[in-house]
This record gives C-alpha cells, structure tokens and sequence, in this order.
C-alpha cells in the first residue's frame, strides 16, 4: 500500500536540463551530474537482471517516471538515473524529465522517499518497520519543534468575538496516538503499532550499545524475525520480592517497663503493633497479620498443652 499517491507532485517539467557537475564541496552521491538525497542513497540500487531490464525499457521507451527533487537533491529517481548513465557510456542519450517534490499535509520529505523504496520492494512487515526507524530521530525532533511551539505560544492563534468563542473538541486516544511518533511511522510502514513498537524499541537499544547492529541488519536481509532480534540483550535481573519472614511477636505482648511486667495496656499493644508493621511495605501488612494470628494459635496451643 502505498502511502504516497503519485497526486503528492505536480506535473513534471522536461525542460529542466541536466545540472552542472556538483561542486567541490557536496560529499555526498551523485549520479549521471544529479546530487542524491543522503537518505534516499541508503537505499540499495537495482543490480542483475532486474537492473538490465530497467535500462533496456528506458532505452526503448525512454524515461517515463520523472526524477523527483528536493532542494536540488534527488528523493526518488536513483535507479532511473543509474541506467541513464550506463547508456549515455554506450553512446545513447536519454532526456531526464524532473518534478520539483512538494510537501503534502506536514510529511517531511523523508517520508516520502521511504515510501517509495517501501513499497516498490517485496518487503515483509518485519522489514518495512525496521526501515522506517530510519525517520525516528527526525520525526521525534519534528514532534518536539511542534510541542515546543504550542507550549510556548509561537503557533498562532485566531481570536473571535466572546459570543462566537468556538470551542475546540478534545482530542480523542485515537487522534494522539496517530498523530505520535509511534502513529505516524506504524502508518508509514503499514505495520501494527506493536510490530512498530518492537522496531523502536530495538533502534534505541541499537543506539544505547545495548544491541549490536547486526541484529538490525539479520531483520533486514530476512534472516530473523524482528520478535526475535536483539533478545541477547543484557537484561536488568527483576527485583525480587522481598520475602516476608515470621518476626517474633513476642515483644508485642511484653510491657514496655520490663518491671512491671503484668502492666501491658491495650494502647501499648497498638503501638508496638503499629512500629512492627511500618518496618514492612503496606502490600505485606495483610500477609503480617495473617503470620501474627497464626502466632497467636500457636501460643494458645502451647498454653493448652500445658
């Protein structure tokens, strides 16, 4: 399913010529004179007889799809424009139409060129939600340029007269989670919210050094299931319980002035009652005092067999 529709870009033009050789400074791809987007050239290219096949429809029939640029850089057209250089090495000169990329309803241009190279590649779940953490960091930081501005008040706000006040509803579970960071790339990939969680979740643990990068790569290459990708993770061992031991209740009943030992009061028995329980958490006062009447049933056992 494509989450781009071809609607997202205007009308190409084929008048715009081929660019000069990209200057000294530009370190990043460049084919047939044209510089690549850098997250579009993570991408791996057509090779074989897939790649042949495309070079000899664009030698035929000419370059149908036009090149879609960004700011100068190339977001989709890599495979295209690689074929193009392989025939103009054999003498054939082919025309590259271009189409200037325009941003569609806030999709950062990231979004898109995952979109194409997602969809146009027989791709498992597994594997499109763990591309698509490729775009985490920049939709994170996305997400908190736009948090920031509504905190502190450099979104815009239209004021109307007090009798037309429009209220706006709230926004419901749906709406944020959507509209979350974990929302928009499980939307992206066409994947579940909990597959998408797995592959943030192994991305952080990648970029904390808790997970080596290889085990990204095995989803990748179809070698392991994402379930099962970084589960050599050093875990922290869970807490143990801690244990709840018999105490001795015999200082319960004891006076407090060990003279007078026939002088214990119910308000002294209260308060040593009240000392013991605060030394256990409140989640362990009801098994207390199940140990302290189990006492009790002893004592009183013991008292009969005398």
């Amino acid at each position: 399913m494509n989450a781009f529709p071809t609607t997202l870009i205007a009308d190409y033009d084929t008048s715009i010529p081929t660019p000069a050789t990209p200057p000294s400074v530009w370190h990043g791809e460049t084919i047939a004179g044209y510089r690549i987007h850098p997250y579009a050239s993570s991408y791996r290219l057509l090779t074989g007889e897939a790649f042949e096949e495309l070079v000899t429809s664009i030698e035929e029939l000419g370059m149908l799809v036009p090149v879609a640029i960004c700011n100068g850089q190339v977001t989709d057209g890599r495979n295209r424009l690689r074929a193009v250089e392989v025939l103009r090495e054999r003498g054939v000169e082919v025309a590259v139409p271009t189409v200037e990329w325009q941003p569609v309803a806030g999709r950062i241009v990231e979004e898109y060129i995952y979109a194409h190279n997602a969809t146009r590649r027989h791709l498992t779940d597994d594997q499109r939600a763990v591309h698509a953490t490729d775009l985490l960091e920049i939709i994170r930081a996305q997400s908190a340029a736009r948090q920031a501005a509504t905190r502190f008040g450099t979104v815009a706000v239209i004021s109307t007269p007090p009798d037309s006040e429009m209220v706006r509803p709230p926004r419901s579970h749906c709406d944020k989670v959507k509209s979350s960071t974990l929302g928009r790339l499980a939307q992206l990939a066409n994947v579940s919210h909990h597959k998408m969680q797995m592959a943030i979740d192994l991305a952080d643990d990648i970029a904390a050094g808790l997970v080596p990068e290889n085990e990204r790569e095995a989803v990748i290459r179809g070698d392991k299931p994402l379930r099962h990708a970084g589960l050599t993770k050093p875990r922290r061992p869970a807490a143990k319980k801690k244990p709840v031991e018999p105490p001795s209740l015999e200082h319960l009943f004891d006076s407090a002035d060990d003279d007078e030992a026939d002088a214990v009061t119910l308000e002294d028995f209260i308060r040593r009652w009240e000392r013991l329980k605060d030394a256990y958490p409140v989640t362990e006062h009801r098994e207390l005092r199940a140990i302290a009447l189990q006492h009790i049933a002893d004592e009183q056992h013991r008292f009969d067999q005398r």
